[in-house]
């Protein structure tokens, strides 16, 4: 029984990785684009929550992917109105701006 569970969960993920990659090859020059916004700015934040928000905002995705693949490193920040997350390049994001402006 444990073997069948554990056949359906693999099906499952194998089928979210495949949605997953698939969506970075359609989002590619988005990504790229955003990374060098941050570079751009040196220092780019995110507004995660602002007074008299019900729910946080959720999509901050392409800004955790790019911290995943090491290429930014994100800091929680507050005030006494709102909280967001800051951005900067990381050593690996700094190298790939480099190369990625001499490709433009």
């Amino acid at each position: 029984m444990s073997l069948v569970l554990k056949t359906f969960l693999d099906k499952a993920v194998e089928e979210d990785y495949k949605r997953a990659k698939s969506a970075v090859e359609l989002n590619l020059q988005w990504y790229k684009a955003l990374l060098l916004k941050v570079a751009q700015v040196k220092e780019f934040d995110a507004l995660i929550w602002f007074e008299g928000q019900k729910e946080p905002n959720q999509d901050l995705s392409d800004l955790d992917l790019l911290e995943k693949a090491d290429l930014v490193k994100g800091q929680m920040r507050y005030t006494h109105r709102n909280m967001y997350r800051r951005y900067v390049l990381s050593e690996k994001g700094v190298e790939l701006v480099e190369k990625l402006s001499k490709e433009t």
